[in-house]
C-alpha cells in the first residue's frame, strides 16, 4: 500500500493538486534554461550557414619548398583539396582559394581539413580572407567577408584574431553555447579548458609583426582585401604608417626568429655562375653569426642537393641593415650525386638555401635559422657583377 493511499481522502486530493502543480513549476523551469539553449544553437547554426559551403580549396602558390601536403600525397600548385580531405604544410607556407573566392593562407606546420561548412583547422596558423567560416574542435568563426588569423599552439590554446571586419566566436557544443564578437583590432584565447578569455586589443607592434610575418611576406599576390586591412589598420593607429607598402616590391623578404633577411638568386649574362645575394634587414644581438649556403634542384619528386659552400661565412654582429657579399657559384662546379654528375641547370628548378648559425647575445647559443628562395632557372635574372 503506497503512502498516499493511507492518507485521508482530502489530503491525499490536496497532495496531488500541489504534486501537478509542482510537475508544472518545474516544466517552466527547465524551459527557461532549454529554450535559450536551442535558441542560441539555432543562432550558431545560422551564423555557419550565412556562407556558402566550402568544398574545394585550390593551391595557388608554395613558398619555401614543397613541403605541402592532401591527405599526405606530396602536392604541387593547382592540385585541389576537396569536402573532408587533409590538407599539411611542413617547413613550407601555401595560399589556397577556396571554392567560394575567399583566400586561405596556411603557415608553417599547419593541419587543415575542408569540412563544408567552415575550414577546421586542427594545428598551427591559418589566415582567412573572405566569406569562409573558420573552426577548431572548440569554437566556430562565423564571419561575412572579413580577414582574421586562426591559431591553435602546442599547449592547446586556440585563438582568434581580428585584422578587419567583424568575427563571431562561437562554443556551440556546449550544453550552454557561449559566444563573443570581435572588432576589427580584436582577438580573443581559448585557455587548454576550452574556456574565453577577455577580449583583448592587438597593440601597433603586434599588428606589425604580423603584417611583416610569414602569413603575408614573400607572396606574389596581395590579399583582395589588403585596402580594408590598411584602413582598419589607419583606424587603430591614427598616425602610424601601414608597414606592408615597404615588403611589396621585395618578394623574397622573408622574417623569422628576429631576422629579416631578402634573398635573391641571379645569373650571369654570360651563364657561367649563380649568385646567392643574401640582405640583412634586421637581426638579433649577437656575439657570433655565420652563413651556409647550399643550392638544391627539383628532380624527380624531392629536393637533390647540388652546391654547398666549403665553410662558413662570418656576419658581423653589429645591428642594422646590411648586405653580405654575394655567394658566387661556378655552374661547373654544380654536381649531382655521390658520382659527381655534371647538371644541365637550364630546364631545372632551383632553390636557394641559407642556414645561419648563431649566439644571442646573453641568450642562447648555437640557434640556427634558414631562408629558402625556389626558382626556375629559366626565370632567373642576370647581372654583372
Amino acid at each position: 500500500m503506497s503512502f498516499i493511499n493511507v492518507l485521508p481522502r482530502r489530503q491525499r486530493w490536496w497532495f496531488r493538486f500541489c504534486t501537478f502543480l509542482f510537475g508544472l513549476g518545474l516544466t517552466g523551469v527547465i524551459g527557461l534554461y532549454v529554450v535559450p539553449s536551442t535558441a542560441q544553437n539555432s543562432t550558431v547554426q545560422t551564423k555557419v550557414a550565412q556562407n556558402a559551403a566550402v568544398n574545394r580549396a585550390t593551391i595557388i602558390e608554395v613558398l619555401e619548398g614543397n613541403q605541402i601536403y592532401i591527405q599526405n600525397r606530396l602536392a604541387k600548385v593547382q592540385d585541389q583539396a576537396r569536402t573532408g580531405e587533409l590538407v599539411r604544410t611542413g617547413r613550407t607556407r601555401a595560399e589556397l582559394k577556396f571554392n567560394t573566392g575567399a583566400v586561405g593562407r596556411l603557415g608553417y606546420n599547419a593541419v587543415m581539413t575542408i569540412a563544408n561548412q567552415c575550414v577546421q583547422l586542427q594545428q598551427g596558423r591559418v589566415l582567412v580572407n573572405g566569406a569562409v567560416n573558420g573552426c577548431t574542435k572548440s569554437v566556430v568563426a562565423g564571419v561575412r567577408g572579413t580577414t582574421y588569423i586562426l591559431s591553435t599552439d602546442e599547449q592547446d590554446q586556440e585563438q582568434v584574431q581580428v585584422l578587419e571586419g567583424e568575427v563571431t566566436v562561437s562554443r556551440p557544443r556546449m550544453l550552454r553555447p557561449e559566444q563573443v564578437v570581435l572588432k576589427p583590432g580584436q582577438r580573443v584565447v581559448l585557455n587548454a579548458q576550452k574556456k574565453f578569455g577577455p577580449v583583448a586589443q592587438i597593440t601597433q607592434q603586434e599588428f606589425d609583426k604580423t603584417l611583416k610575418g610569414d602569413l603575408f611576406n614573400g607572396y606574389q599576390q596581395n590579399l583582395p582585401g589588403i585596402d580594408k586591412i590598411k584602413r582598419s589598420y589607419e583606424q587603430l593607429y591614427p598616425g602610424a604608417t601601414f608597414p606592408i607598402g615597404a615588403l611589396l616590391p621585395q618578394k623574397g623578404l622573408q622574417v623569422r626568429e628576429g631576422w629579416t633577411t631578402n634573398l635573391t638568386l641571379t645569373r650571369s649574362p654570360s651563364e657561367r655562375t649563380i649568385v646567392l645575394q643574401l640582405d640583412v634587414l634586421d637581426k638579433p644581438a649577437t656575439t657570433y653569426a655565420n652563413a651556409v649556403y647550399v643550392l638544391n634542384a627539383w628532380r624527380g619528386d624531392r629536393w637533390v642537393q647540388i652546391y654547398s659552400s666549403t665553410g662558413a661565412r662570418l656576419i658581423k654582429d653589429s645591428l642594422g641593415t646590411r648586405t653580405l657579399p654575394p655567394e658566387v657559384i661556378p655552374i661547373s662546379k654544380l654536381k649531382l650525386g655521390a658520382l659527381g654528375e655534371n647538371v644541365n641547370v637550364s630546364n631545372l628548378k632551383l632553390q636557394a638555401v641559407v642556414l645561419l648559425r648563431y649566439d644571442v647575445r646573453g641568450g642562447q647559443r648555437d640557434a640556427r635559422v634558414q631562408f629558402e628562395r625556389v626558382q626556375d632557372y629559366k626565370e632567373i635574372s642576370s647581372r654583372s657583377l
